[in-house]
């Protein structure tokens, strides 16, 4: 490959090339300068030894001040064509090592990003999952009241479960605006049906009625409230009613309340 080159460039300094082969070779010297240094060398080298072979006076081996001058001036040449191969060299190898570690840098991140969404996706379950998982209408309270006022209750409960809210709502409000003893336990419904209905206040405030009631299901208010913060992506207040509802002595849903906190 050297060879080739070292022919090519003496073809050219002798100007045995065609006009097209010149054209090629001098734009190919525009754009690298290590050709260019190696055809420099060469041309003063061959002028050197052209000298050398045209001059018919040797005084023993002593070389003149212009052979001097000349040996001086393609050593120059030449060390200054090795140090700028080098450089460039070395710039290659910045470059191929900085694309490395910019490679290693960017596979590092992705990493990061795959194994935090991973775990997020796997360990975290989303407030409405949680909802449907916990949330069931066998939870809700059945009476068994023997009274116009059970009749009442029975027909909303029934409205509600098969899904006619708005019907089933106008009945348990009817019933505890008309009825002296209200069972507290009527406001679950109230309360998530409100829910149902996207109203999280109403819902709430229904629910806390049954919380300060004195009634000795009090206490189910709490998992019912934190159903409703649940299907309102309200993790916070879902834990805060959660732990109430485990610090008291109910056994209510006890199971299930200490299995949704390891979760939330």
């Amino acid at each position: 490959m050297k060879e080739d080159l070292e022919l090519k460039i003496e073809k050219y300094l002798e100007g045995a090339m065609t006009p097209e082969e010149t054209l090629v070779f001098e734009n190919e010297m525009d754009i690298n300068e290590a050709l260019k240094n190696e055809v420099l060398l060469t041309e003063d080298l061959n002028l050197f030894l052209k000298n050398r072979s045209d001059n018919t006076i040797v005084i023993e081996d002593v070389p003149s001040q212009e052979e001097k001058e000349t040996r001086e001036h393609i050593a120059k040449i030449h060390n200054t064509y090795k140090n700028h191969t080098e450089a460039s060299l070395k710039i290659k190898k910045k470059k191929n090592n900085s694309t490395v570690i910019s490679l290693f840098v960017g596979v590092a991140a992705v990493f990061i990003i795959f194994v935090g969404f991973y775990f997020s996706s796997v360990n975290t379950t989303s407030s409405s999952e949680l909802y449907a998982s916990y949330y069931e209408d066998n939870d809700l309270p059945s009476f068994t009241t023997r009274s116009s006022d059970g009749d009442l209750l029975s027909n909303a409960t029934t409205n509600y479960r098969e899904g006619n809210i708005d019907k089933g709502l106008s009945q348990f409000e009817n019933y505890i605006n008309t009825t002296a003893n209200v069972d507290p336990l009527a406001y679950i419904y109230t309360g998530m049906i409100y829910a149902e209905k996207d109203q999280l206040e109403e819902a709430i405030s229904q629910l806390e009625v049954l919380e300060n009631s004195n009634s000795i299901d009090a206490e189910r208010a709490y998992w019912f409230k934190a159903m409703v913060y649940l299907k309102f992506d309200d993790k916070k207040n879902a834990i805060k009613n959660l732990k109430v509802l485990q610090s008291t002595h109910s056994n209510y849903k006890k199971t299930q309340v200490n299995d949704l906190l390891e979760e939330l």
